[in-house]
């Protein structure tokens, strides 16, 4: 996946995603901000375009995600830009604690 897409996706109903990734993308919105709020209308878009096995794995992916990324940020986990620049530092404070 190419950096435009990932610019693409802040506003994805702008943009020219196929009619499966704009059903994913609404139903990854919908369980991180309101998973109680999903309707039979919702479930009866993802059965347009997508299998029931399809959509319980889509499902199992999102909340996974979903999850980990709270546990990220509960627990204050480094990721991303400048983890790289924290593991060479923490590499240095820990040679510097046994020589």
């Amino acid at each position: 996946m190419g950096d435009d897409v990932v610019e693409q996706l802040g506003d994805y109903e702008t943009h020219s995603f196929s009619a499966r990734e704009l059903a994913a993308l609404r139903y990854a919105d919908a369980l991180y901000f309101d998973h109680h709020g999903i309707t039979e209308e919702q479930f009866t878009q993802l059965r347009a375009v997508f299998s029931e096995q399809e959509i319980v794995e889509l499902t199992w992916v999102l909340v996974q995600f979903i999850a980990l990324g709270k546990l990220i940020y509960v627990l204050g986990i480094p990721y991303g830009e400048g983890q790289h620049e924290l593991d060479a530092t923490e590499n240095d404070t820990q040679e510097g604690a046994t020589t």
